[in-house]
């Protein structure tokens, strides 16, 4: 499978996944430490990406997460950006600035 399209497929079930999380959301409301910072428990779960450890990459930072968010908040299509800027994330692509 070339690059392209084993992003588009990396894509796309990071989109099915973050739908599927944002839903169970409700089932994660404690706060958990990480790093010394307490983050909601769905924000750990959600940011865990098998998709970077099957390439041989380091965990996301929350810190990175949080830039990628910020960046596709306040758009109309965020719930497609968001996963986007993630994939993106999961295959190592420097997409924070």
């Amino acid at each position: 499978m070339g690059e392209h399209q084993e992003f588009k497929a990396i894509l796309a079930d990071m989109g099915c996944v973050f739908q599927r999380a944002a839903a169970e959301r409700k089932k994660r409301p404690d706060f958990k430490d990480d790093d010394g910072i307490k983050v909601p428990e769905w924000v750990l779960f959600e940011r865990e990406n098998v998709v970077r450890e099957e390439r041989g990459l380091d965990p996301v930072s929350a810190e990175a997460v949080a830039k990628v968010e910020q960046m596709a908040c306040g758009h109309v299509d965020y719930s497609t950006k968001y996963p986007l800027y993630c994939a993106e994330l999961a295959v190592g692509r420097n997409v924070v600035p």
